[in-house]
């Protein structure tokens, strides 16, 4: 590369700042997936295997692909059922733990439901579907509060924590509607994120 005229001077300094600041971007670069289906998978008899067909643990296999983070979505009464259930409490933190051992970061995901809640379904959790909005706004602030500190017991620290999935039209319907309901959608957010800032004040609430 040459560099003429009168910017020459100011390029030739900046170069080595471009550089710096790629190489630390590259550092910083967080490459993560959701594998909060892994337990049960591995409960129904799964083995995972790299591409030369050697069987090794799915977080090795997936770091070999420049994995660094781990997303693991949580359900408040969640069935067994291997396709929508799992995801309780004690199984999230046992597997973020796992993740923390292995050297990856972790985000914990609330779907604030018994299974999937997405941008097509916000279905409250059973045990708080008969509640009124003072009553839900407590129980999910308590739920929350309950589980950052099971996981601050059990040594984990999430470097991110997610309240709700794809919260589009709200959460914990109808209560929590985007659409009916946004003063007390807004409390329920902010119930969640006081309920984990009290625990673990430096994880980035998203």
């Amino acid at each position: 590369l040459k560099i003429a005229g009168a910017g020459a001077g100011a390029a030739a300094i900046a170069t080595p700042l471009i550089s710096h600041f790629a190489a630390d971007a590259a550092s910083t670069f967080i490459k993560g997936a959701d594998i909060s289906w892994t337990p049960q998978m591995e409960a129904l008899g799964y083995k995972f295997y790299n591409a030369q067909g050697v069987q090794q643990d799915i977080l090795t296999i997936l770091q070999g692909y420049g994995v660094n983070a781990i997303r693991l979505r949580t359900f408040v009464n969640p069935s067994n059922s291997p396709q929508n259930g799992h995801c309780s409490q004690s199984e999230t933190i046992a597997m973020a733990l796992r993740c923390k051992k292995a050297g990856m970061k972790v985000d914990i995901d609330f779907m604030f439901g018994d299974s999937w809640n997405s941008v097509g379904a916000q279905n409250t959790p059973a045990a708080w579907a008969n509640m009124n909005y003072p009553q839900l706004h407590s129980a999910l602030y308590h739920y929350v509060r309950n589980f950052v500190n099971d996981a601050k017991a059990k040594g984990f620290t999430p470097d991110w924590m997610q309240i709700g999935n794809e919260e589009n039209s709200g959460i914990c319907h109808p209560l929590g509607s985007l659409s009916s309901h946004p003063d007390q959608m807004s409390g329920l957010l902010h119930s969640a994120y006081h309920a984990i800032k009290q625990t673990f004040p430096s994880t980035q609430v998203i």
